[in-house]
């Protein structure tokens, strides 16, 4: 058995840092060779499935850059919201290389003309026949019942129960669909392979009663995305391999002795996909001493919301100084003043206003949950290439572009005014 990954326990970067440090802060860069790499290692993995595929869920990292690199290595782009397909198909997925999956979807979502539609809940399906014809084959998504497993899965709000999906897949049959899909999504976080596989027994033993109670053919089993990555130097990322060999022995005991040896198995992984692959650049703005030290930084909760929403931890150093000795304990705070410290507290080394810190593994559910609050722009994205250049591969948000959908739009190019009213650029010069 393969030994599960540790995380690198040095401060360590995937581009040079000269490179880093020309770029403007704040913002992300991502590394070409890691997710070509870790998209291999999940095919490689899987590949005792005929079939097989991934699909990467395209809220983790929306960037068409990366989305064609994806693409690239064999991945399927997962969307949610209508704007996500366009999206996918902007950036050269092809219509059946796009799997529609959304949870609660308005009219016009359930208009689109997805190739590949999951179902999350069967009363979708009167909906469904108002806006659009049946397609031939409909995905629909299990909710499975509890386990010592994943006892968590009982709150989940995502798909159906067995009871309830298996009418669903009945009332399908009888409007005339002979061919179904099976996917979940816990996305819980679960570091336990066996978790994994009682997902995959649940999956497996649902995907038997439709082909022997219903005659219906199933075109794929989705296993979903959760599986955890390491953000602390102590954890380990979910070991891939292992997690496969169970869902390998649950598809030989359930599915090949149902004639269901040909179903491909797949996967929705997001985090363990792209989240080592980026890191968020930032500089110290200023440091503040008193019983709690203060680092601000360039970078705001706006850009990172995943540390304050889910109470995350992300591993940051200082950029190019991996000193142990004299290390300080610093609270690090942003430019939006709220009592609560949006980035945590780290022992770094002792930092001056100009220190570059970069804030680790955030390359899934990071830029994409960015938000405005503060009047904050979006910052940049920049791709570390795989001939060791960097390309930007989308430029930091303008600040008049904040205002571009009010009806009165402020005019960014008027001359502040002085407390006074006197207009800046009318001040006379000092000395």
């Amino acid at each position: 058995m393969s030994a599960p990954e540790r995380r690198d326990p040095q401060d360590a970067v995937f581009a040079p840092e000269e490179l880093l440090r020309a770029l403007p802060t704040p913002c992300y860069v991502y590394d070409e060779a890691q997710l070509r790499t870790r998209a291999a290692r999940l095919r490689s993995a899987f590949s005792w499935s005929a079939g097989f595929r991934a699909w990467f869920p395209v809220r983790a990292l929306p960037n068409p850059t990366v989305l064609r690199i994806l693409r690239e290595e064999g991945q399927g782009a997962l969307c949610v919201t209508a704007g996500e397909y366009r999206l996918a198909l902007a950036s050269g997925f092809s219509p059946e290389s796009i799997r529609f999956a959304p949870e609660f979807p308005t009219d016009a979502e359930l208009a689109v003309p997805a190739a590949d539609l999951v179902l999350d809940d069967g009363g979708l399906l009167l909906r469904l026949e108002r806006e659009r014809p049946l397609p031939a084959r409909l995905g629909l998504r299990l909710r499975p019942e509890p386990d010592r497993s994943f006892h968590k899965a009982e709150v989940t709000r995502f798909g159906m129960r067995t009871g309830e999906l298996l009418d669903t897949a009945q009332e399908l049959r009888l409007k005339g669909v002979r061919e179904v899909g099976l996917s979940a999504m816990l996305g819980l976080g679960l570091r336990d392979p066996e978790a994994f596989s009682a997902l995959a027994r649940a999956l497996f033993t649902c995907a038997a009663a439709l082909h022997d109670s219903f005659g219906l053919q199933v075109s794929y089993c989705c296993l979903g995305g959760g599986l955890p990555v390491a953000h602390r130097r102590t954890e380990r990322d979910a070991d891939i391999a292992a997690v496969s060999r169970g869902v390998q022995a649950e598809f030989s005991r359930i599915m090949e002795p149902s004639g269901l040896g040909g179903v491909p198995v797949e996967t929705g992984l997001g985090r363990w996909l792209t989240a080592h692959a980026g890191i968020l650049l930032t500089t110290v703005t200023g440091v503040k001493r008193g019983a709690q030290d203060w680092l601000g930084v360039d970078v705001s909760r706006a850009d990172l919301l995943r540390p304050e929403l889910y109470g995350t931890y992300h591993h940051i150093s200082v950029l190019g100084d991996d000193r142990v000795d004299g290390r300080r304990r610093y609270a690090i705070g942003d430019r939006i003043p709220e009592p609560r410290e949006p980035f945590g507290q780290r022992l770094l080394p002792e930092c001056r206003r100009g220190a570059r810190l970069v804030i680790h593994d955030v390359g899934a559910y990071g830029a994409s949950m960015g938000y405005s609050y503060g009047l904050t722009p979006h910052c940049a994205e920049y791709l570390y290439q795989a001939d060791g250049t960097l390309r930007c591969i989308r430029r930091a948000q303008r600040e008049d572009e904040l205002f571009s959908t009010l009806d009165e739009n402020p005019d960014f190019t008027a001359p502040a005014e002085t407390p006074s009213g006197q207009a800046e650029s009318q001040r006379p010069s000092e000395g």
